[in-house]
């Protein structure tokens, strides 16, 4: 949906933002243990990224059998 790229960036350069900040831990309602992705959310728009079913396992993609699938016209 390229029509919603300017939302996703605006949405992407604030939790930068938030990422950042000293508080950032209350800002974005987070525990501990996971203030090492709050850190790589500052650097996310140099992130390696991939295909959804190239990235994640488990049930949902095992059944989604994404390899079957043909793109749409």
């Amino acid at each position: 949906m390229p029509e919603l790229a300017d939302e996703r960036r605006q949405v992407v350069d604030a939790l930068i933002e938030a990422s950042g900040r000293e508080d950032a831990q209350s800002v974005l309602k987070v525990g501990s243990r996971v203030l090492g992705e709050v850190e790589a959310n500052q650097h996310i728009w140099r992130a390696a990224a991939g295909p959804a079913h190239d990235v994640y396992t488990g049930v949902l993609f095992d059944a989604l059998e994404a390899r079957t699938l043909t793109p749409r016209s």
